[in-house]
């Protein structure tokens, strides 16, 4: 991974190169109307069968796109997220495998982002559904990182890219996180809007945990 705004950081991670190209997403459903819904879901392992639709699932997949079982494995349903091409939505359901929740959408992931609607057998409120990129349970391995320091126009960007097209290597613009976590309207978006905009260096614990949270995603990727 790399960084640029007067660092870069290098992050080297062989599994980046040899990742599978199969569901390798975790998802974690919380706040709704169900508690028995609520948990953390995983790449599904139900055997290839015929979907509602006529297409034939293939492990982790459902209707060509990913599907999910719940890790603690109590639903009679698998997988228990899952897309649905006759209604063009996903669909979470409960432990007895009756839908509870949809989303109406032809997007490739479950939407973490708008309110899912509750369906016959679900009750209010919908929950909240958030995509891991790794497994949440497993202890994040300690990635290889490399530090490119340098003063404005000393090429640390250019540097960064090299190594990211030619060796494989992540690269983490530290400039890049703090812009895009003030787009997002993240917790301390205001803060990091105030300190760039006065052309202040945004206080470190700020950019040391968005690099942290960033380096933790590429290395369980």
């Amino acid at each position: 991974m790399g960084c640029s705004s007067s660092t870069s950081v290098t992050v080297t991670d062989a599994s980046n190169k040899n990742a599978t190209k199969g569901n390798t997403f975790f998802i974690e459903v919380s706040g709704s109307g169900l508690p028995e819904v609520d948990g953390l879901y995983v790449p599904s392992q139900a055997k290839p069968k015929m979907s509602e639709s006529g297409t034939m699932s293939t492990v982790g997949f459902w209707n060509g796109k990913m599907a999910w079982d719940r890790a603690d494995g109590l639903a009679a349903r698998n997988p228990s997220i899952s897309y649905s091409d006759t209604y063009k939505a996903w669909r979470l359901s409960r432990l007895d495998g009756h839908l509870a929740y949809e989303f109406p959408t032809e997007a490739d992931m479950p939407p973490t982002e708008g309110e899912w609607g509750v369906y016959k057998k679900g009750v209010a409120p919908a929950p909240k559904v958030v995509v891991h990129h790794y497994d949440p349970r497993v202890p994040c391995p300690k990635p290889n990182v490399v530090f490119v320091l340098g003063g404005p126009g000393a090429g640390k960007g250019t540097m960064c890219e090299l190594a990211e097209s030619q060796l494989g290597w992540t690269h983490l613009s530290a400039g890049d996180l703090l812009r895009a976590e003030r787009k997002a309207g993240g917790p301390n978006a205001a803060l990091i809007e105030e300190y760039i905009s006065e052309g202040k260096i945004v206080p470190y614990e700020i950019t040391v945990t968005l690099l942290k949270n960033a380096m933790e995603n590429v290395t369980r990727t």
